[in-house]
């Protein structure tokens, strides 16, 4: 239960929140892009790993100035949620419940 949890400006690359429910928490210039995934000798492979928010609830969740680049957000709910001035580039929003979202300012492009 992450409901009211705030990770303002935290590194959340890769993070997997799917089926969270995280209402009202505080995600403010919180970055949840692609990680590179690494060979097993360490080297990159080209590859990248996305955040995972599908079917969280996001609900009145605050995302201003959050990088979601190439988040999944299938079946995800921001509905209310602030995505003001968020980086939503290869996020398809169409995918998720958005009603009511402010997304005022957000860098999208699919």
């Amino acid at each position: 239960d992450l409901k009211g949890a705030d990770f303002s400006a935290a590194n959340l690359n890769g993070a997997n929140l799917s089926r969270a429910a995280a209402q009202g928490a505080g995600f403010a210039k919180a970055t949840l892009a692609p990680v590179n995934m690494p060979l097993p000798n360490g080297q990159p492979s080209g590859r990248l790993w996305p955040a995972n928010l599908a079917d969280a609830n996001f609900q009145d969740a605050d995302f201003t100035s959050a990088n979601l680049h190439r988040a999944n957000v299938l079946d995800a709910n921001f509905t209310r949620a602030i995505l003001r001035d968020a980086v939503l580039l290869d996020v398809d929003l169409s995918l998720a419940k958005s009603d009511g979202a402010d997304i005022a300012g957000a860098i999208m492009r699919r």
